[in-house]
């Protein structure tokens, strides 16, 4: 990766400091030079170009960086262009790789490629040095594409890679010219990937006859086929899935390979290759399942890969009554399992598994994260007694030639259940005016009934006899988790529309039912794709009621209320699957359809400044009017009491002016005769009245 040079050059200015120079070269193309004097200053000594033995006269640490250097340069100039300049790549830094050495102090683990080049632990120059570590409990791992809009120039991204050698070479280094003058900020229009190739190699040689792992991308990208890459302020980046298939336990190396295609502002297509590495190690058998955490409810089942012994004393003992066994599972990593699938040792017992994995298993596997999981395996007795269970997980796997790594969990049940006959449900939309009955006599109508999962192909043994034939599909209804005649074919009839972000689901009981009301327990279960949306109860039905006496007129007072609000992600169409739990009674399966687009961002109409105050001062000015005339209207009623008055001698009650006091005289309401004064004037100014009362 680099060829060194004794300094100074004999007949140049400076011969007495002595030094080593490199210079970075691929495919004989000149990539970037760097030169460590011991008494004098840097040189570019790109053109000078007469090799002699690596490293003579030159510190330990110096030459160290010097090489690490143009490691990293190689890695940023491999290919025929710098289509790659502006290309970032990353993982989730919760599931990053695990670094080793002196690499994990320069990076987290999430960093790929970034600044032009294959971070260091992940080039495929690095075979020397220790190689990033993909930990066991990583079943998949995804790699986040985005590019910046506008390039940055490489001359700036080796200077600051070079300003980082200073405490160890004493110096610093330049780019090549050519690479300068390559470097020029350019816009680009767009940046996608395509030819990618994955290959996974063992660590080391051994005897043994089967691989350590298969890897394959979970969508393919041959030539021809490209993924568009979108620029860094895009909520939604690119992801490229590179899927694991462990077949024994051991470590492999896993090389990616792909092609960045840009085009920018001048339509010019530029090209590079981008080569990444690393190892897998992979864990089968009982230690493969040391991540896998299972419980049910706040029992713990499997724990560090081991079936825990209380819980399966008393499940295998006394065994469960309950309609439905419900089971949470999560990981500290990544698992990808198949679609489990549940058994029964009799025929008076019919088992059926739920879970999100209906909405989300296009392929017949789903992902175990940190984000519990529920399974819940349901139960319908044909008669009374007692039947063995068996829970069956299978580790996804890439070809039907490798047997998957299987752990059971096994239990008993014991029977006495029915339909409840007196429930039915009745589904309301959002703007309450469109009623739809979906449940009758507590059987569900045709079009809403569970939908049938696809087929699948059939497992290993019997893909194994038939290979020469290729793959088997199994009737609909089935498989895995369908019991025949249980499952409708083409999925749900009715469908949600966009607007519809609500639905209100009425559960009647008849009047048949007042003496046996339901009891809602467990919770119900949803089932729904949560890539698109995604679905919550926010009014859950009541888990139980007291019985009511027949003599009562109405049932209406065991009617329930369950309401269910939808947010939607992006736009797509998935199928909502609820399941009623009826306390000593078959569970009840309801599914249909919901429309979603993606919510799109909302600009506020907010006051500015100016306009705050305008209105504020309106407000006030209106304020000060209206006072005013009320002040005025005030005080223009202001007077004197006048002759009308009831005190001035007028109207039912009269008041007489008396020398030294008043005289009031009053009437009953106006009824009888009114009085009349008679007589004269006395000569005074002082007026005189004798006053007559009528009869009443």
């Amino acid at each position: 990766v680099a060829s060194f040079w004794p300094e100074p050059v004999p007949g140049e200015p400076g011969d007495g400091g002595g030094g080593v120079c490199a210079v970075c070269t691929q495919g004989g193309r000149s990539l970037a030079a760097a030169c460590v004097p011991r008494s004098r200053g840097l040189e570019d000594l790109t053109e000078r170009r007469r090799p002699v033995s690596a490293g003579r006269g030159m510190p330990r640490a110096a030459a160290a960086a010097l090489v690490w250097w143009c490691t990293l340069a190689l890695g940023r100039g491999s290919g025929e262009g710098d289509a790659a300049t502006n290309l970032l790549i990353s993982t989730d830094e919760a599931f990053a790789f695990d670094l080793e050495g002196a690499d994990a102090d320069q990076n987290s683990g999430s960093q790929v490629f970034r600044d032009a080049a294959v971070l260091p632990p992940f080039s495929c120059m690095a075979d020397g040095g220790a190689l990033p570590v993909e930990p066991e409990q990583i079943s998949i791992r995804r790699l986040r594409l985005m590019h910046r809009a506008a390039a940055a120039a490489e001359s700036a991204a080796a200077g600051s890679l070079l300003d980082g050698l200073r405490p160890f070479a004493g110096a610093w280094a330049s780019a090549d010219k050519d690479e300068e003058a390559g470097s020029e900020e350019r816009s680009q229009l767009g940046m996608r990937i395509t030819n990618a190739r994955i290959r996974a190699t063992m660590v080391e040689d051994d005897d043994h006859h089967l691989p350590v792992l298969h890897a394959a991308l979970e969508q393919p990208l041959p030539e021809g086929t490209t993924l568009e890459v979108p620029q860094e302020d895009s909520s939604v980046p690119a992801e490229l899935a590179i899927l694991y298939d462990c077949w024994r336990s051991g470590r492999a190396k896993i090389q990616l390979k792909f092609t960045v295609v840009t085009v920018s502002a001048d339509n010019a297509t530029s090209t590079q290759e981008v080569c990444l590495k690393w190892v897998k190690v992979c864990a089968v058998g009982p230690s493969g399942w040391g991540h896998l955490k299972i419980s049910e409810g706040q029992d713990p089942v499997l724990q560090d890969g081991v079936l825990q012994e209380d819980w399966s004393t008393e499940m295998n003992g006394e065994g469960t009554h309950d309609t439905v066994t419900r089971f949470t599972l999560s990981s500290d990593g990544i698992e990808r399992l198949r679609v489990p699938t549940v058994t029964s040792s009799s025929k008076l017992l019919r088992v059926d598994i739920r879970g999100s994995f209906y909405s989300e298993a296009s392929d017949d596997t789903f992902e175990v994260s940190t984000d519990p999981l529920v399974i819940s395996v349901l139960y319908t007795c044909e008669s009374d007694g007692v039947a063995d269970v068996t829970l069956e997980l299978q580790r996804a796997v890439l070809s039907d030639e490798h047997r998957p790594d299987t752990f059971l969990i096994k239990w008993r049940k014991r029977c006495g259940a029915a339909t409840y006959k007196h429930l039915d449900v009745v589904l309301k939309r959002d703007d309450n005016r469109t009623k739809t009955q979906v449940v009758f006599a507590g059987v569900v109508l045709p079009g809403f009934g569970r939908p049938c999962r696809p087929g699948k192909l059939q497992p290993f043994g019997a893909a194994a006899a038939g290979a020469a034939g290729g793959g088997q599909l199994v009737p609909v209804g089935t498989g895995a988790g369908d019991s025949a005649g249980e499952c409708e074919t083409g999925g749900a009839a009715f469908q949600l529309s966009v607007t519809d972000m609500k639905t209100t689901l009425e559960l009647r009981v008849s009047r048949e039912g007042m003496g046996e009301p339901p009891s809602f327990q467990p919770l119900p279960d949803l089932a729904y794709d949560r890539r698109i949306l995604s679905v919550k109860v926010i009014q859950q039905p009541r888990a139980a009621r007291d019985k009511y006496s027949s003599s009562v007129s109405s049932s209406q007072g065991l009617n329930q209320t369950m309401i269910i609000k939808y947010v939607c992600f992006r736009d797509g169409v998935s199928t909502i699957l609820l399941t009623l739990h009826i306390l000593a009674h078959k569970s009840i399966d309801i599914a249909w359809k919901k429309q979603c687009l993606e919510p799109k961002s909302k600009v506020g109409r907010a006051l500015t400044a100016p306009q705050a105050v305008l209105i504020v001062l309106l407000s006030a000015s209106m304020l000060a009017c209206g006072a005013c005339v009320l002040f005025f209207c005030c005080a223009s009623s202001r007077c004197s009491p006048s002759e009308s008055s009831p005190w001035s001698g007028g109207g039912d009650g009269r008041r007489q002016k008396r020398r030294g006091y008043d005289e009031v005289e009053m009437t009953s309401n106006g009824r009888g005769p009114r009085p009349d004064p008679i007589g004269s004037e006395w000569r005074d100014d002082e007026r005189q009245e004798i006053i007559f009362h009528g009869a009443a």
